[in-house]
């Protein structure tokens, strides 16, 4: 397992990514070898709002990439996943 995390000045508001996903699919990608790589998640943008904070994120690879918007509620310590996508491309 590992987490995302983000300090807003008043809390630590994590995100965590599991090694399975609610489906019991795994998640870790073929190419990683178990081993989840900082430099390949991308924080896309984070936006505070009356409906909490959300951030989205991308974790590309060489097969495709993940994209997920997360939502952490108002007084919150966290995020939850709002929607997810994957998108895949050909590898090269």
């Amino acid at each position: 397992m590992a987490s995302l995390v983000m300090d807003d000045g008043a809390r630590a508001i994590r995100s965590d990514i599991e090694v399975q996903s609610p489906d019991s699919t795994e998640v870790w990608r073929e190419g990683d070898d178990g081993h989840i790589s900082g430099e390949a998640i991308k924080i896309l943008f984070v936006i505070k709002g009356k409906a909490g904070i959300f951030m989205a994120d991308s974790w590309g690879a060489e097969e495709g990439e993940d994209l997920t918007l997360l939502r952490c509620p108002p007084g919150g310590s966290t995020f939850e996943i709002d929607a997810n996508a994957y998108r895949y491309w050909y590898p090269r």
